[in-house]
Formats: structure tokens, C-alpha cells, sequence
């Protein structure tokens, strides 16, 4: 959000979604992905959230969309995942967000999610740190890789082989359920009361639904590999101009002696380089795999205020 007029509205019907969002632009870019058009409509298909509080300004035409969660607001959907405000990077627009909240509180008894800061707020501005320090993984073009990783990718260079497709091709339903069914499976013998929100199936039919929409076909790309006949991996994008945030992923899992997530991470990011992309974003999580692959890191704060 920047300098402007400010209006926000409360949305008790998502039905009338249409009526709000119609007079603004499709904010199809990487700053903007989780407030689009696209994943709003697609959200509020699926999820149909019943309380929500739009607020939009006048002069830039921006806007962002909350939901009511109980006797919490947060941008729309979970606040653990990327269901939110992409990034608040600048000092102008964390003072303009501030006042904004304050006004939302004056009529909601209610504690609003401020999502993915990426610097601190002084401590009279918020009651917690919600989710603490997360780190936000990024590749550029200084990506330093270790001996190891490119010894293996030289070892099966000629074993597997790479493709990259977008929502026109007629594989990529049927490789994105794939991706779907997998990455659930895989996080339901993990940790599943840690990953309550994408073990619904309310999640797998809103990204469905979301790759589905013609206006994103070419913002959205999955990345696949195969080993003989066999898919060993599968990764979802979204891209914007020279930005790409790698959102979902699934390997297959047979042996220790290759790692197939890896390796195809290491694939799409040299596709990425190769086709012009500055930053490569493996959104919020310091999981191993990110710092193998020589991912430079900054921090993200969520607060409640």
C-alpha cells in the first residue's frame, strides 16, 4: 500500500467478491500473487470464508483482503502458509499499515495478523511475534553450490530427464494431481497436525481451481522429472516477469543413493537463470534442502498487533 486514500469495507457475503474486486486490475506479479483476482476468486470458491474486510485505495488501486478467523483478522487464509501479504518491505509502508490497522480495530474486537515483515517493528507497535523469525530462502545469481550436489547431478545427467510445461499442456492436470496427492501423503507421515491447513482437501480443489484459470497460464509452470518411464519429481511455480517462487514440490522417495527433489531443484534453477529470471524464491521455511543448494537467506516477522 502507498500514499492515497484509504477505504476499508466489511464483507459479510462472498458473493458480492466480484462487486469489490471488479473495478481493479488483475495483480498478477510476484509481490501481489496472494492478492490477485485469481487467487481471491479461487480462495473464496472454495473455502467460501464467512467475514472478510476489504480495504482499498482510491489513488494506486491497491488493495489487500482479510478474513475473520474467530476473534483474529489475517490476510486471507492460513497465517502459517503463504495465504497473506506477500512482503512489507519499505518503513513508509509499515507506518501506513499501522494506521490502517488501527482503524479496522476500532470496529472489530479483534487481534489483526500483520504477515511476512522484513524488519522489526519497535515492540509499542504490536502485542507478539507470531511466528517468530522465519527465513525467506532466495537464489541469485551468485548461487554457490557444493561439490557434492554437482558431482551427483553430473552422476545422472543422462539418467533423468527434465521438462517444464505450463496449464496449456495436456499433462499438466494430470502431473499437478500427481504433485497434489503426493506432497500429501508425504506430509501426513511427517508432522499432520503441523500441516492441518494443506492436508485439507479444500486445498488440493483451490489449487486446482487456481492453475485452472486461463488469465494464469502463463504466470504458472510446473517443473517435472523422469527416470525412465517413471515421474521422480514434480515442482508448481508462479512466475512474474524476471521472478519465479517455487511454491510446491514432491519426490519420490525409493533409495538414499539419489536425492530427485534436489537434483530437479538444481535443473529448474539453471532453467530459471538460462530464461532470464533474477530471483529464484523458495518462500518461508529453513528446510536443509534449501541450504544445500546455496540459497541466500532474509528474515520475515509476523506480528499480532
Amino acid at each position: 500500500m502507498r500514499e492515497g486514500v484509504y477505504n476499508i469495507e466489511t464483507i459479510d457475503n462472498v458473493s458480492v467478491i466480484e462487486r469489490y474486486l471488479k473495478p481493479y486490475c488483475s495483480l498478477v506479479n510476484y509481490r501481489q500473487l496472494f492478492m490477485s483476482k485469481e487467487w481471491i476468486k479461487s480462495y473464496c470458491t472454495v473455502y467460501k470464508p464467512n467475514k472478510m474486510v476489504f480495504v482499498y485505495n482510491t489513488y494506486t488501486q491497491e488493495y489487500i483482503l482479510f478474513e475473520k478467523q474467530g476473534s483474529t483478522l489475517c490476510c486471507l487464509g492460513d497465517p502459517l502458509n503463504d495465504f497473506n501479504l506477500c512482503n512489507i518491505r519499505e518503513a513508509h509502508e509499515l507506518e501506513e499499515w499501522l494506521h490502517i490497522i488501527e482503524q479496522i480495530k476500532l470496529g472489530e474486537q479483534v487481534s489483526v495478523h500483520l504477515n511476512c515483515v522484513t524488519s522489526p517493528l519497535f515492540k509499542q507497535s504490536y502485542n507478539e511475534v507470531f511466528w517468530g523469525l522465519v527465513a525467506d530462502l532466495m537464489i541469485h545469481e551468485e548461487q554457490q553450490v557444493s561439490a557434492k550436489l554437482k558431482k551427483l547431478q553430473r552422476k545422472y545427467n543422462n539418467t533423468i530427464q527434465y521438462h517444464r510445461i505450463t496449464p496449456d499442456n495436456p499433462n499438466f492436470v494430470q502431473l499437478l494431481d500427481q504433485l497434489l496427492l503426493g506432497r500429501k501423503i508425504v506430509l501426513s507421515t511427517k508432522a499432520p497436525n503441523d500441516n492441518s491447513f494443506s492436508l485439507d482437501e479444500r486445498f488440493v480443489a483451490f489449487i486446482r481451481l487456481l492453475c485452472a484459470q486461463p488469465s494464469l497460464y502463463e504466470s504458472v509452470f510446473i517443473d517435472y522429472g523422469k527416470e525412465q518411464d517413471q515421474v521422480v519429481s514434480i515442482g508448481l511455480y508462479f512466475r512474474n516477469h524476471n521472478y519465479a517462487l517455487y511454491y510446491l514440490r514432491w519426490c519420490l522417495h525409493i533409495s538414499t543413493r539419489v536425492s530427485y527433489g534436489l537434483l530437479q531443484d538444481m535443473w529448474s534453477i539453471q532453467q530459471c537463470q538460462l530464461n532470464g529470471y533474477r530471483v529464484v524464491d523458495f518462500s518461508r521455511g529453513d528446510e536443509p534442502y534449501k541450504y544445500r543448494l546455496g540459497l541466500n537467506e532474509y528474515k520475515l516477522y509476523n506480528y499480532i498487533i
